[in-house]
């Protein structure tokens, strides 16, 4: 959890550098179900506790999740090392999985076992070795596309990617959710800017909402529905309304690459 305004400050100078690789397509194109827990790439979900890290462990499982696709290994990684060791992260304010994943494409990883997840802010360990590096970093903007475009964006990007993280507006029903499929009650209390990663999605024409993401929370496995939970497209809280994060991962230490960015971009 991060307080919102702090978010929205950091967010406004992340638009800068975002990118619009992935076009929209036609929707009628894509799988009407696509879950990439089905494919055991995915590793258990964590706890982030009451430190406000939710964009740190975003990063991480998107990492973790593309280095079992890519070797068939499962790693257990360390979200403390970008809690301590990335400028502007931290418990207080957290930092965006953007950054989160840019430190792990420049500097590398830890496993956790090297530098353990304490729920605080503690000083950088020094000389951490470094286990994965990511290849390259990716977002796209979003919030310019209608809705049915937003949605097969994000789609595609699932399908040629994996999974991709959003920043949500958090409201405290979602932390009552144990099932379905959640919307914004109207009524709750809004707490801040929160990040999740989506994972896969289902499409119910039946819904008012037209189907909805299966998205990947950092709550620890007992909350929601085995620590995922399932938000309505075009939901208030913005799930599917901003940009998207998402990774490349290329084993036996590919150089970091720059991201990519729209043409004329500075």
């Amino acid at each position: 959890m991060q307080i919102r305004g702090t978010l929205l400050c950091c967010l406004a100078l992340l638009v800068l550098n975002v990118t619009t690789a992935v076009r929209a397509a036609d929707a009628d194109e894509l799988p009407s179900r696509y879950d990439l827990r089905d494919t055991g790439i995915l590793t258990p979900v964590k706890h982030q506790s009451d430190c406000g890290s939710c964009g740190e462990f975003a990063a991480v499982a998107i990492t973790e999740a593309l280095i079992a696709a890519a070797t068939g290994d499962t790693v257990d990684l360390s979200e403390q090392q970008i809690v301590s060791c990335v400028p502007g992260c931290g418990c207080v304010s957290g930092c965006s999985t953007l950054d989160a994943l840019r430190y792990i494409r420049d500097h590398g990883i830890a496993v956790e076992t090297a530098f353990p997840y304490v729920n605080a802010d503690t000083a950088c360990v020094a000389d951490l070795p470094t286990a994965y590096r990511i290849t390259d970093v990716f977002s796209t903007t979003i919030n310019t596309y209608p809705l049915v475009e937003r949605i097969a964006i994000i789609k595609r990007t699932i399908l040629e990617y994996g999974p991709v993280a959003t920043n949500m507006v958090l409201y405290d029903d979602l932390g009552r959710y144990r099932g379905g499929v959640y919307t914004f009650d109207g009524r709750a209390a809004e707490m801040g800017g929160h990040w999740v990663v989506l994972v896969g999605w289902t499409d119910d024409p039946k819904s008012p909402s037209g189907g909805y993401w299966i998205c990947r929370n950092s709550w620890g496995e007992r909350w929601g529905e085995s620590g995922y939970f399932n938000s309505a497209y075009g939901d208030v809280t913005g799930i599917d309304d901003f940009y998207i994060v998402y990774a490349a991962y290329t084993p036996a230490g590919s150089a970091p690459a720059e991201d990519s960015r729209d043409p004329g971009e500075q």
